[in-house]
């Protein structure tokens, strides 16, 4: 598993063009399928569902595991940075939005 319960997190894959969006893990969703975990996670902004057209921040959805990644203190890792930059970008944003 990538995610645990209370990780900031970025979505790396996306049918529905959400990618490096990012979520809050809230708690496991029960689901269970041979190739994936699933959370019920915490959206930080707008975003597009197929199924319920938007997901407003703050709304409560189910992701697989393997299409998050979270961003945790102390790694380096070039993607989370990148994430990092992508909501320092965000956060900007919306404040001159």
């Amino acid at each position: 598993m990538n995610c645990k319960p209370g990780d900031l997190a970025y979505i790396v894959k996306s049918d529905e063009g959400n990618n490096r969006r990012f979520v809050t893990v809230k708690f496991d969703s029960g689901r269970r399928d041979s190739r994936d975990h699933w959370w019920v996670c915490e959206s930080a902004s707008d975003i597009r569902s197929f199924r319920n057209g938007i997901i407003r921040a703050g709304d409560l959805f189910v992701a697989a595991d393997s299409n998050l990644r979270p961003i945790r203190g102390g790694e380096t890792d070039e993607q989370s940075l990148e994430a990092m930059r992508d909501l320092m970008q965000t956060k900007k944003e919306k404040v001159t939005t």
